[in-house]
């Protein structure tokens, strides 16, 4: 069998001779290794080779520079005992285990449709590992403290957001400290804050740690702010992406800073400026847009009426018509799509079933998100010749969607005759 022969460039936890221990190898880029790591573990490799090398396609980089600055953050995990940088000047992930003398090639999760599947994925399929993805996968030793409410950490590729933008969400903070490299100054420039280089990954890690919340894109900084599952928005591109939040508090930076706000006060609300922040943008909400009214603010081609008896649009009453049909037919129903909801968090409005001989209806209300999943449901049955108000209550969010008002004839109603079924000034409000 043919071998490739490694220059051995350092070797880092080595205590002597001992038993052979589990190995693998990887290429970078340092981001890369990261993600890797909950493969690492699950496979119980202890001893990690870094493969100094450099391929253009795919873009691939780990110099010697970063790989040392890799070990001490490697070096701190309770799964890792030791750490050898070598150099050999060739692609791995095609080569048999076996011809370089390690038991994994972790350089293979570049097989996979890593474009299509995340990063940690990609790795743990390659190598056929079990993980738990939602789960930490770094820890940082404790060190003395150092001040910074925010890390910011941001590079010129894989971005959405505007600079512009993310220099006005930087106000929202006192203390910011920069991590970044002298290549990547501009993607800070304007931002008041600390720039830091630091020593190691380890450094890194530690200040990541012990921030109130991390900010970035996907790179190292994310990376690692993942593996500790730190308080984290990340901005990502529109394009396909393998590396975002997974697990607790992770966010994706919204295009709004009314849900930026959001995501903060449920990162770190305990904070006195966020819950100052936060208090300001809801008494802003309240006197500026405390009611959205359904009939009128709403533009008609996003509003669909469907099944019942007869369903009609009357702005002259501001109202919905909404007749129940027979049993077996499907509810009648009014569908206002892409809504904003700013912060709304209560639905109301004037329920009647306006002729006295009438079986009893039921009214239901559905908030779906943007993805079709249920944020919230009711229903509420109204008697003939009787208005109720109905109010009902969900979670807030500053996201849109679809809101859904349907009748159905109440539980033991044989016939919809005379189910005039009236649903009146719908409007959401913030309470």
């Amino acid at each position: 069998m043919v071998s490739i022969k490694f220059k051995t460039i350092e070797d880092f936890g080595a205590t002597g001779p001992a038993a052979p221990q589990v190995s693998a190898i990887h290429s970078g880029n340092a981001g890369d290794v990261i993600y890797s790591l909950p493969s690492v573990r699950a496979l119980g490799i202890r001893h990690l080779f870094l493969h100094v090398y450099r391929d253009p396609n795919p873009l691939r980089h780990l110099t010697e520079e970063n790989a040392r600055a890799l070990v001490p953050l490697l070096l701190a995990q309770d799964y890792i005992d030791r750490v050898t940088l070598v150099s050999a000047g060739v692609p791995l992930e095609s080569v048999d285990p076996e011809c370089i003398d390690v038991d994994y090639v972790l350089d293979r999760f570049r097989t996979q449709d890593a474009l299509h599947f995340h990063l940690m994925h990609a790795h743990s399929r390659a190598v056929r590992a079990e993980i738990d993805a939602n789960c930490p996968f770094l820890r940082v030793p404790e060190g003395a403290p150092e001040a910074g409410e925010v890390v910011l950490a941001l590079t010129p590729r894989y971005r959405t957001l505007t600079e512009e933008f993310l220099r006005d969400l930087m106000l929202y903070f006192d203390d910011i400290v920069i991590l970044a490299i002298p290549e990547e100054w501009r993607s800070v420039s304007g931002i008041p804050g600390r720039v830091r280089k630091c020593a190691d990954y380890l450094e890194m890690a530690r200040l990541i740690r012990q921030a109130r919340v991390f900010i970035g894109n996907p790179g190292l900084a994310s990376a690692i702010a993942e593996g500790l599952k730190a308080p984290r928005i990340v901005d990502l591109p529109l394009e396909p992406v393998n590396a975002f939040p997974l697990g607790p508090n992770g966010y994706v930076l919204p295009a709004g800073h009314a849900e930026f706000v959001d995501i903060l006060q449920r990162l770190c609300g305990d904070r006195p400026r966020v819950a100052s922040l936060y208090s300001d943008l809801l008494q802003s909400l309240a006197a500026e847009s405390s009611r959205l009214p359904l009939i009128g603010a709403v533009d008609p081609s996003r509003i669909t009426l469907e099944g019942g008896g007869w369903t009609k649009l009357a702005p002259e009453e501001k109202g919905v018509f909404l007749h129940p049909g027979p049993l077996e037919a499907p509810p009648a129903r009014v569908l206002f799509e892409g809504i904003e909801l700013a912060g709304h968090n209560c639905l109301q409005a004037d329920l009647s079933v306006e002729h006295a001989e009438s079986a009893p209806v039921r009214f239901s209300f559905h908030l779906r998100d943007a993805s079709g999943d249920t944020i919230h449901q009711s229903t509420r049955e109204v008697q003939p010749a009787k208005s109720v108000h109905w109010r009902v209550t969900f979670p807030r969010t500053f996201s849109k969607a679809s809101l859904e008002i349907a009748t159905s004839l109440a539980v033991g109603a044989e016939s919809p005759d005379y189910a005039w079924a009236w649903v009146r000034n719908p409007q959401l409000r913030v309470i």
